[in-house]
């Protein structure tokens, strides 16, 4: 090895013992009037995070009211005895002087808090190799140590506190700072810090809906039906997990109530955005809002029962957080939070409402029937339908039926003998959530429970009643009642009316008639038909036929092929004014009784010997001689 290379090697030995170095260990002492006090102060080691614990935050602008973090920086003797001082968001931070502890006196490094804390003063602190050194004196010249008793040595070492005010809030990452010693060699040492700035959970809101934005203070639950509740907390600190509970008890007075047969549908506060259970600086949780779910069940016999329900949230404090490049310790030398010595509180913060969160009240609700128009949806109870005509299919009745999370049972009743509509063909369309039980007869089903609380108009449980008149339902009035039912036990029922009118005819649904055949099937004239539907007749009537959806014949349209499914008025409808017999009308009329109770099938065989009562309508057309007799 040649002599320069040697020179180089042994020129670069010497300026690497010549370096600036923070002291990370304890031991230092500093001496008072000949009176050595043990310190423990020494500087936190890189990627150190400390706690901050904030009593306010401000939504809008992320200001925070907060404790002061206080912290030693001790460095060896060789450097200038300055520190450069940085951070990535001055404006986030206060740099004060310390707060002063409650109770304090003078710490083992035997200064007090008030006079080592101002970013100008430089303290020394020492290390001597035997215990006999003395007093020891540091020169601010050359930072060497002098023992008072010269058979002993000493070292120097800088000395500064800073105290940290955060006054805004910041995420961990953006809380760094650092500081930077330089030897006399040019040689540097660098640490940074970052603080946790702890705020509480500041939102806490529930909902029925599941959506944080719609918030419940007052909430009805229902027998039969299951109650969900959604609690939501959000927290500002993205990377700490949150916890939502029932608070135990918020006064004697106020006593936190629990809901019977309730029950946490986790055991976890979970994220909203990602669904786990904690959160980290690596795995945040996005908007930093958790949720957790309730359910209840309420029982028959908490009808009129309310409870008031306490909420709380809290975070899960430094102690459990998950750091990743980050040092948590629990106990750094010479360090204050606020006005407490020792490290600073990892203690949860928690929320708790200072009134109740929401109020819970138990009721019986029946199945509701829907009705979305007048002539769509279920028909209100006692309203009389369009009315319908013999032959012409009526317009669909919808009978549309929900509760939310129950299962329920549709069933319909008629009136007797006659006047069961049943008897004449009606027949019901069944929506595919439902299925025939036969429990209350042919009309009866059985629906399964609603998947959602805000179904679709398609999502409803539906029976569709459909029917074609016969002409042996004409001139009658027909019931039906619609009953809906669930297992809380509730019910509800809905009755309406179906007019069948006399003295109408839908032409054949699959070919087209004549006038003539139509006239010769009921024994009259075509030139009787013809006039009966005058166009004036329809204009009377147009707003009935229209709700009816039928198409009337206007007397114009090609009499020997009358168009499919068209609507012929037969005749005039006579309305008697006193008591008649049947026999006397048919004389009248020119007609014959069996004549007038086959165009009136509401009139019984037994009528024949009886007075038709005053105020009766009846179909009557005059009798004629036609080719089939």
């Amino acid at each position: 090895m040649s002599s320069n290379l040697l020179v180089c090697f042994l020129a670069a030995a010497t300026l690497a013992s010549v370096k600036a170095a923070f002291w990370d260990g304890n031991g230092l002492e500093n001496v008072v009037a000949n009176i050595v006090n043990n310190c423990s102060a020494r500087t936190p080691p890189n990627n150190t995070v400390f706690p901050v614990n904030c009593t306010y935050f401000n939504e809008t602008n992320k200001d925070v009211v907060c404790s002061s973090v206080s912290f030693s920086v001790v460095w060896s003797n060789d450097g200038p005895g300055q520190i450069a001082f940085t951070t990535l968001s001055p404006d986030y931070f206060a740099i004060s002087n310390c707060e002063l502890p409650d109770g304090s006196s003078p710490d083992s490094c035997g200064m007090n808090y008030q006079q080592r804390c101002a970013e100008s003063d430089h303290y020394w602190l020492t290390k001597a190799n035997n215990a006999q050194c003395g007093q020891r004196i540091c020169s601010n010249v050359t930072s060497t140590c002098t023992c008072n008793n010269p058979t002993y040595s000493c070292t120097c070492y800088h000395w500064k506190r800073y105290t940290i005010r955060p006054i805004r809030f910041l995420p961990i990452e953006s809380t760094v700072l650092c500081f930077t010693t330089t030897s006399k060699t040019g040689l540097t040492d660098k640490r940074c810090v970052y603080f946790d700035i702890m705020v509480q959970p500041y939102k806490l809101t529930i909902s029925n809906v599941n959506d944080p934005n719609n918030v419940q203070r007052q909430v009805d639950a229902y027998i039969g039906e299951q109650l969900s509740l959604t609690v939501f907390a959000q927290d500002v600190n993205t990377e700490q997990s949150l916890s939502i509970r029932l608070q135990p008890s918020v006064s004697i007075y106020q006593p936190s109530a629990e809901l019977p047969n309730q029950q946490w549908q986790s055991a976890d506060t979970k994220c909203v955005d990602s669904n786990n259970v904690l959160a980290s600086t690596n795995q945040p949780c996005k908007d930093g809002l958790w949720y957790r779910q309730l359910t209840y069940n309420p029982r028959l016999s908490e009808i009129g029962m309310q409870y008031s329900l306490y909420f709380e949230a809290s975070d899960d404090g430094f102690a459990a957080r998950q750091f990743d490049k980050y040092i948590g310790l629990t106990y750094l030398g010479g360090t204050t939070c606020g006005k407490s010595t020792g490290y600073c509180s990892m203690t949860p913060a928690i929320f708790k409402p200072t009134v109740y969160t929401v109020r819970v009240s138990v009721s019986l609700q029946s199945p509701q029937f829907i009705s979305t128009t007048a002539l769509f949806g279920t028909p209100v109870d006692g309203t009389t339908l369009p009315f319908t005509y013999p032959n012409c299919p009526m317009r669909p009745v919808d009978i549309l039926i929900w509760k939310p999370n129950s299962k329920l049972r549709l069933y319909l009743t008629f009136g007797q003998g006659p006047l069961d509509i049943s008897r004449y063909g009606l027949y019901a369309d069944i929506s595919a959530k439902c299925s025939s039980d036969q429990i209350h007869g042919d009309f009866s089903y059985s629906c399964e429970p609603y998947g959602s609380l805000q179904p679709s108009l398609a999502d409803l449980r539906r029976m569709t009643l459909r029917w074609t008149p016969p002409m042996s339902a004409q001139g009658r009035n027909f019931t039906i009642c619609a009953i809906a039912e669930d297992d809380a036990p509730s019910q509800n029922r809905t009755c309406f009316y179906i007019v069948v009118q006399r003295c109408m005819y839908c032409t054949n649904p699959f070919r087209p008639e004549s006038l003539l055949d139509i006239a010769t099937r009921y024994r009259t004239s075509w030139l009787q038909l013809w006039l009966a539907n005058d166009p004036y007749w329809i204009e009377k009537e147009q707003a009935s036929l229209n709700a009816s959806k039928v198409s009337p014949w206007d007397g114009r349209s090609n009499l020997d092929a009358i168009p499919m499914q068209t609507l012929i008025r037969l005749g005039p409808v006579f309305v008697t004014r006193d008591n008649h017999s049947i026999g006397e009308l048919a004389a009248r009329f020119q007609t014959t009784s069996w004549a007038i109770l086959e165009l009136n099938p509401d009139l019984e065989m037994s009528m024949l010997d009886d007075m038709v009562p005053k105020g009766s309508e009846l179909c009557l057309l005059p009798g004629i001689c036609t080719p089939a007799e």
